[in-house]
């Protein structure tokens, strides 16, 4: 669907990919990040993709990609997904780096962020 709407040249304000089962196993964050990279205009301004399991290879994906867009995500939701404590220190300090590609409306509910990653959110 995202690959037919950038060959029409329309572009996305909200995508809710909310339990679309789009983890590193099943390969969807990265066809979903591939497809991101070659049609910047499909990149919608709010994203869902919580609940899918994306671990810490996609979450780095994601957080790379996201530093790139021009204007920033407004709104990115990645609540209950879990790539562990090493992926959410790479994806949040790529914004920590880059603080005017921050997400404006960011939720991370339940992904099992604790301890210094909170001090770095709060940073953002």
């Amino acid at each position: 669907i995202l690959s037919a709407l950038a060959r029409q040249r329309y572009t996305l304000q909200r995508l809710n990919a909310s339990l679309c089962r789009l983890n590193d196993a099943h390969m969807g964050i990265f066809i979903l990040t591939e497809i991101f990279s070659a049609n910047p205009n499909v990149m919608p301004d709010e994203l869902n993709l919580s609940m899918n399991e994306i671990n810490l290879e996609g979450i780095q994906l994601l957080g790379s990609l996201l530093v790139k867009r021009n204007p920033p995500v407004k709104e990115l939701d990645l609540s209950g997904n879990d790539a562990k404590l090493d992926g959410w220190r790479v994806f949040i300090n790529s914004f920590v780096s880059n603080p005017t590609k921050t997400p404006l409306d960011l939720h991370l509910r339940d992904c099992g962020i604790r301890g210094e990653l909170y001090r770095d959110l709060a940073r953002l």
